[in-house]
């Protein structure tokens, strides 16, 4: 029998402003040029953020407009050069380890928020991806190059409601050699019965006694949205 694992996710109480992505291993760049965090303002009115600080860092002389970005930077240039032009930043001394730390925005009511990425750490590990939040508080890798500062996440309407994930077909035993390359031996193919657009990477095919493993990656999949599974949609896992 096949099963699948979800990987579990930390949800996060909103707050007046929240930590809505993070670049903690860039990877193309050193840490220390580009590594950014940014924030959000969900509301309809202009937050001051001059009593807030994040890292431990205060952010002086700095607002944030109703429901725009704002980047915590660590190089400017090195982050224009990157990542592209800037227009709501502020840049600051802090550094973001790569086996995860908590990140604490704090300072008054408007700025009240953390998120500890250690538990994410497979995730945008050096591969020029970022850790962004979805619309439901959950966590989960970037689905575009150098994340989305800026801009809307890219995974804001996915899901990680994996009951809706069922197996709808099974090539257990193929003709030829089972463990051929794509597309020829075995497969699993699944299906999204939900609303939402759901990413399949890391989650694990498996059989009842974890005896055989397998890890659903870009390699796995033949399809331009990669492990990108949509509402309605099939997905071969080869």
């Amino acid at each position: 029998m096949i099963v699948i694992l979800s990987i579990p996710s930390i949800p996060l109480v909103n707050s007046s402003i929240i930590i809505n992505e993070v670049m903690y291993d860039p990877g193309e760049c050193k840490d220390s040029y580009c590594e950014w965090v940014e924030l959000y303002n969900p509301n309809n009115f202009e937050i001051n953020l001059s009593n807030c600080a994040i890292l431990g860092k205060e952010i002086t002389n700095s607002t944030i407009e109703s429901e725009e970005y704002f980047l915590i930077v660590r190089d400017t240039n090195n982050f224009t050069y990157n990542f592209g032009s800037l227009e709501n930043f502020k840049e600051l001394s802090f550094s973001l380890t790569n086996s995860g730390k908590e990140i604490i925005l704090e300072g008054n009511d408007n700025c009240s928020d953390s998120f500890d990425y250690t538990s994410y750490t497979d995730y945008a590990d050096g591969n020029n991806h970022s850790l962004e939040r979805r619309q439901d508080g959950s966590w989960g890798e970037s689905s575009s190059q150098h994340g989305t500062p800026g801009e809307e996440n890219s995974i804001f309407y996915f899901s990680e409601e994996y009951s809706n994930i069922i197996i709808s077909e099974i090539l257990p035993n193929p003709h030829g050699g089972e463990d051929e390359e794509k597309p020829k031996g075995e497969w699993v193919e699944l299906y999204n019965l939900g609303d939402d657009r759901i990413d399949l990477k890391n989650l694990m095919l498996t059989d009842q006694d974890y005896e055989n493993e397998l890890y659903i990656a870009d390699n796995k999949v033949i399809s331009e949205d990669s492990t990108i599974i949509n509402a309605g949609e099939y997905k071969v896992i080869y």
